[in-house]
């Protein structure tokens, strides 16, 4: 498996000058884009998860991010559940308030000063786990049953 350094994450609100030079724009207006380059191949949530799951990567990309590739992150962000737990079902998670494989995993894969990943909603169960750079997801895991971040009981 290659290895990956120490990641050097732009933060997501960074601005940028549009093509004219004379407007900052926020990366929130860009669409996603998809980078695969740290996705956990080898690890429980990764071609295992799908495995598991019996969802093929060209299933995962058809179905699931080919959705998002026309929102803006912003658009993205926006999107609410919608009855009893209401909230955004996209957002960032405090990686402390990860499960305990995933922190170890983490640190593992030498990530553990990533802070934050960001969180995918899928479906109902169904959550893609990545770090968010500017306007591209980096995606980590792909998680079919809501392990990497457990819900609290209500």
């Amino acid at each position: 498996m290659p290895h990956f350094g120490k990641t050097h994450d732009m933060p997501a609100k960074r601005q940028k000058k549009d093509k004219r030079g004379d407007q900052a724009v926020s990366w929130d207006r860009e669409t996603v884009v998809w980078r695969f380059r740290k996705f956990d191949f080898r690890g429980y949530w990764g071609l295992a998860a799908l495995q598991r799951d019996g969802t093929s990567f060209d299933v995962l990309l058809e179905t699931y991010l080919r959705h998002f590739e026309s929102m803006t992150w912003a658009e993205i962000k926006r999107a609410s559940k919608s009855g009893r737990s209401r909230g955004s079902m996209h957002h960032a998670v405090d990686t402390d308030k990860l499960g305990k494989q995933a922190k170890n995993r983490l640190a593992e894969l030498k990530y553990e000063d990533w802070g934050v990943i960001f969180s995918l909603r899928l479906d109902q169960k169904r959550r893609l786990f990545g770090m968010r750079d500017q306007n591209v997801f980096e995606v980590l895991w792909y998680d079919p049953s809501h392990e990497v971040c457990p819900s609290l009981p209500k």
